[in-house]
């Protein structure tokens, strides 16, 4: 289904079994999400939002300046995995994570912790690293996906609640910025 609102971006979703979500031509981009269920979310050419919500899901920005959104309150089941394909934070891309408890993030350069609300918006390597690294009250884990050069973050909020988040094309680009910090 999709809907303008008001000039704003198109809202796109699949309802809440599952499946594929597609960006429209909207020259103002696209609120894609996917609800519940293991879903597909494919950005196009203009500057996307994208959010999974519960489920396993993957997130293909595209071109333009796009927003992923992982918010560890949607998991119903204890545990979700999503995977984002192209998170390119050279053409402006950010990561929203969103859902943890307040105080869990402060800001940083490249980092904007938004209020005390355990919301945080990342727009740089940097700004990801040093997030991680000084997070509140989550365990975080950083490791390689293989020998391949995904990034795999696990956030476990110790009450029973994992979400694992594999960035691809990112493990080297999130370490050079261990070694410079």
């Amino acid at each position: 289904m999709a809907l303008t609102l008001d000039g704003h971006k198109t809202y796109v979703s699949n309802g809440d079994v599952g499946g594929i979500v597609r960006a429209t031509d909207d020259p103002d981009g696209s609120n894609m999400q996917g609800l519940d269920g293991d879903d597909s979310l494919r950005g196009g050419k203009f500057n996307d939002a994208l959010d999974g919500g519960a489920g396993n899901d993957a997130l293909f920005g595209g071109l333009g300046a796009d927003i992923f959104k992982i918010d560890i309150s949607d998991i119903v089941d204890g545990a979700d995995t999503d995977k984002i394909l192209d998170l390119n934070f050279a053409e402006g891309d950010r990561l929203a994570l969103d859902g943890f408890a307040a105080g869990t993030f402060s800001d940083s350069a490249g980092a904007n912790a938004i209020g005390d609300n355990g919301h945080i918006q990342i727009s740089s390597w940097a700004g990801l690293y040093t997030a991680m690294q000084t997070a509140v009250g989550v365990s975080i884990t950083a490791s390689q996906v293989g020998s391949t050069d995904a990034l795999r973050l696990v956030f476990d909020d110790g009450a029973g609640t994992v979400q694992t988040l594999i960035i691809s094309n990112a493990y080297s680009a999130y370490m050079a910025e261990g070694i410079m910090a």
